[in-house]
Order: structure tokens, then sequence, then C-alpha cells
């Protein structure tokens, strides 16, 4: 389960993320092009411990927490 994201804006590396508390349900809203499947693709890989999809200041999401459901959750 997601705890928190923390996303970086723009091309400013100094600026400090911005930190989202992820709920249950956490609903992506934007015009189009703003970013949005962008960001599940890279929290997607951050789950999978995979390398993110594209590197540098391209980067939208810094940082992701989660930990693994546990059997109980798993079952409800």
């Amino acid at each position: 389960m997601i705890h928190k994201i923390w996303f970086k804006f723009g091309p400013a590396p100094e600026l400090a993320a911005v930190e989202m508390e992820a709920a249950p349900i956490t609903v992506f809203v934007g015009p189009n092009n703003a970013g949005k499947s962008r960001a599940l693709l890279e929290i997607e890989n951050a789950s999978r411990g995979s390398h993110p999809a594209h590197s540098g200041s391209n980067v939208i999401v810094e940082k992701v927490s989660f930990s693994p459901w546990t059997q109980s959750e798993i079952e409800q």
C-alpha cells in the first residue's frame, strides 16, 4: 500500500518536493498533457523496484513510501 508520494515540480532541483499522503482511493485530475499518466508510470516503476522510465530533470515522482499488504489485507 502506498503511504506517501513526493512529487518534483519544474526544472529547479533545489526546490523541496511536494509531499502527498495517499488514501485508499486517490484520483489524479488535470488537463491533457499535465503528467498524470507519467506520474502513475513512475509510481508503478517505484513499486516494482525497476529503473525509472525517465531520467534527470524529467522525473516527476521523487520518492514513494509504501509497504506490502499483509495476508489479512489481501483476504479482505
